[in-house]
């Protein structure tokens, strides 16, 4: 870790993943008024996101949206050269997989699909995704037709439509490029990073779901212990 000289209202800024001022307001933590220094680094390039407005789901898995973000010029210290984000429509809450080559995707959304439905005894009804090579194989166009899923994929070059899971790719990107930055860890790590970013903001107050906090929708509990 690198010594800083951020003043110490800056703690929580830095240790939930630089967490924006509002979220920070909202659990009552200290707010700094200091330019950070890691986010004009991790964010410099963001340009606006359009997204479409969709009513929202009402329950655990109605929804689940999916995407891929790579090839990374630098793999990770295991070989992964992409991440892909699984978002619940109704809690905001995120899972990342690491991936080697895209082809992964779809088992890991089955594996996905399976855990969301033995751990919250539901059925997943919809996931949105683009129209990638890797989202149409047999094997997972078979595991949705056994299960009743229906896939809503989104029109080439329409990244709006699958907005949720774009918008996501690209806060998670953010988040560990600075928290990569604020270390100095290696680049090689950014997998970790990514996945740290994800666990962060599961248990950070979100815009999307007016101030409330993903992983107590996700379980169901404001004990976050988990």
């Amino acid at each position: 870790m690198k010594t800083s000289t951020m003043p110490d209202n800056m703690l929580w800024h830095r240790r939930l993943g630089h967490l924006n001022r509002k979220a920070l307001q909202r659990m009552k933590l200290p707010v700094s008024e200091e330019i950070c220094e890691d986010c004009m680094k991790g964010k410099a390039k963001r340009l606006p996101f359009i997204s479409c407005k969709l009513p929202r789901s009402t329950r655990v898995g109605e929804l689940i949206h999916t995407d891929l973000c790579g090839p990374m010029n630098l793999p990770t210290c295991a070989g992964e050269k992409y991440f892909q984000v699984l978002v619940d429509d109704y809690s905001h809450f995120t899972v990342v997989c690491l991936l080697k080559n895209k082809s992964e995707a779809a088992q890991n959304l089955i594996e996905y699909v399976n855990m969301l439905e033995a751990q919250h005894s539901t059925r997943v009804y919809k996931v949105r995704c683009d129209n990638g090579g890797e989202f149409l194989n047999d094997d997972l166009k078979e595991f949705a037709k056994q299960r009743g899923i229906r896939f809503q994929m989104t029109v080439p070059y329409t990244s709006q439509q699958n907005g949720v899971s774009e918008r996501m790719n690209r806060t998670l990107f953010e988040k560990a490029r600075c928290v990569l930055s604020d270390s100095d860890l290696p680049k090689e790590l950014w997998g970790e990073a990514v996945k740290t970013a994800a666990y962060l903001l599961n248990r950070s107050p979100t815009n999307a779901l007016q101030g409330k906090i993903p992983a107590e929708r996700w379980y169901g509990t404001t004990s976050l212990n988990k």
